[in-house]
């Protein structure tokens, strides 16, 4: 008899296969540098895998009894948990060790679901940012679905908006950055409208000019009302590279209406790591970094470029970097812009490496803070808020992949669990100079 931690919950819905190892398995370029200490690390984090099997072969079956008992107890299955006696007859089959265990597992809480934030106190903004995994509304009147991503049906949407609504009031934040709205406007029946309607208190959002790019896809920025001004007009980034693979940016000076501080806000979407259509120095190098490295540190240069204008046009002190930038903390991207001035303000903050991410069972940050400036609004706190990744998928509000399994696995709608696939990053600044 062992314990073990559950360091992936992937295959659970379709294998009723659980990833464990000895402790968290993190994102080779998550705690390596790209290259040899890269894949130093993928082979360790290879040897201390096992996974724990349901002895059937078939697909989409019912789920190990143990695990529903589990959740049928009011208890949750989470990465970062422990099961306890772990006995069984090890076999390897499908290119893997696996354990078919012959008791029920016992899991002991290691990883708590969060609480919401509280408020932060008079005079700290709290900035967030957030990847809402395709939100999508339709013709923004009920209808107009299946639409190019997201939910497939009007039932979907709603299940999908009331979580995500849910785990955005959750953050009682005063800006948040938006990533993988519905690429649909500004106007009433967009994406981002509808989200910003049933927010808690008053929130209004950037609206640019001209739509950002032809991608399905583009980031947004909203903010509460009465906490901070905007000033000016948002700007969008268009040009190459993130006229295709990366979103546009978009930037909007905010003044903090207590102190008067200034602050400019960056929304970022970079290129992913999925490898269609990838050639020549965008192809994987095998150094750890996945495909379209060489498009995301292009994008990065390109980035630090435009910050460095806005910020002498705009007379802003202080950039605040929210969004996912498809690199892991040891990638290129992260080392151009700490070399720029950026600070990771989630670096460090935890005993283990910090996570907003689990892809294969090892978790890492593909979403960030960053700061520049070193004048302006003091960090008070920051943090990753583990409602999404550290969740089974099979919990997420759209079943489709997830045909014939069981309810009691169904989350209730005014509750956040896997909203997304992304969990949120927050940072709480304190005002400083004007």
């Amino acid at each position: 008899a062992h314990e073990a931690i559950i360091t992936g919950l992937y295959g659970l819905a379709r294998y009723g296969v659980i990833t464990l190892a000895d402790r968290r398995l993190f994102q080779p370029t998550q705690v390596a540098d790209p290259g040899e200490p890269a894949r130093q690390v993928a082979q360790r984090n290879r040897e201390r895998s096992l996974l724990l099997d349901d002895g059937s072969r078939r697909q989409f079956s019912a789920l190990p009894d143990w695990v529903l008992r589990h959740y049928e107890g009011g208890r949750r299955l989470r990465v970062g948990d422990a099961v306890e006696s772990v006995a069984g007859i090890l076999d390897y089959r499908y290119d893997d060790w696996r354990l078919q265990p012959t008791s029920a597992p016992q899991v002991r809480t290691m990883n708590p679901p969060p609480e919401p934030l509280e408020r932060p106190e008079e005079g700290v903004i709290r900035v967030a940012g957030f990847n809402l995994q395709n939100y999508f509304n339709g013709d923004g009147s009920g209808g107009g679905f299946p639409t190019a991503r997201g939910a497939e049906s009007a039932a979907g949407w709603r299940s999908q908006h009331q979580r995500l609504v849910t785990a955005l009031d959750g953050l009682a934040a005063d800006i948040i950055g938006l990533v993988e709205l519905e690429n649909d406007g500004t106007g009433q029946s967009s994406a981002i409208a509808s989200l910003a309607s049933d927010l808690e208190g008053s929130w209004e959002y950037a609206r640019p000019q001209r739509r950002p790019g032809d991608d399905a896809i583009a980031v947004g920025l909203a903010w509460r009302d009465g906490r901070v001004t905007p000033v000016g007009k948002p700007e969008v980034l268009r040009s190459a590279p993130f006229n295709q693979g990366s979103r546009p940016p978009i930037a909007q000076r905010f003044r903090h209406q207590a102190s008067g501080t200034g602050m400019l806000v960056v929304v970022n979407h970079f290129k992913s790591k999925r490898c269609g259509e990838a050639s020549g120095a965008n192809a994987a190098q095998g150094d750890g970094s996945g495909c379209w490295s060489a498009h995301r540190n292009a994008a990065t240069r390109r980035l630090i470029q435009w910050l460095e204008q806005l910020r002498e046009s705009m007379q802003a002190p202080q950039v605040v970097l929210v969004g996912d930038l498809n690199a892991y903390a040891q990638e290129r991207p992260l080392s151009l812009l700490k070399q720029a001035g950026y600070r990771n303000v989630l670096a460090d903050r935890r005993d283990n490496p910090a996570s907003s991410y689990i892809y294969r069972a090892q978790s890492g940050t593909l979403d960030y803070i960053l700061l520049s400036g070193a004048s302006g609004n003091t960090v008070e706190t920051a943090g990753i808020q583990p409602i999404n990744a550290d969740e089974p998928p099979l919990l997420h509000y759209s079943r489709e992949e997830h045909r014939g399994l069981p309810e009691p696995l169904t989350v209730p709608e005014q509750e956040p669990w896997r909203a997304s696939d992304h969990d949120p990053t927050w940072v709480d600044l304190r005002p400083g100079l004007k």
